[in-house]
């Protein structure tokens, strides 16, 4: 406190100058720390509104992504049925070809 800091330089004998230098000083640092505080507590809204801004972004971009995934799924599970029709068609076609050269 105040009068502990007044009687702690009483105790050690300060002169007049040194002890109103080490007050300003105090004063000075005491100042820094509101500042300090103050320039905190106004930036910290602002990130505040940025991370809320990139959280946004990055929730239509995962929103757009899953449902580009989703689009691309279903083509290549499409595909894949596609593929196999034509694999079933082609056999189908390669023994009926044999056969026929079977029977001649």
């Amino acid at each position: 406190t105040i009068k502990e800091l007044n009687a702690k330089m009483k105790a050690r004998g300060l002169d007049n100058l040194q002890v109103a230098t080490c007050k300003r000083r105090r004063r000075t640092l005491q100042n820094r720390g509101y500042s300090s505080n103050y320039r905190q507590k106004k930036t910290l809204p602002r990130l505040q509104d940025e991370i809320a801004t990139v959280k946004a972004e990055s929730a239509k971009e995962l929103a757009k992504l899953r449902a580009e995934l989703a689009e691309k799924t279903e083509e290549c599970d499409r595909l894949k049925a596609q593929n196999e029709e034509v694999m079933k068609k082609a056999v189908d076609l390669a023994l009926s070809a044999c056969g026929s050269l079977w029977r001649e």
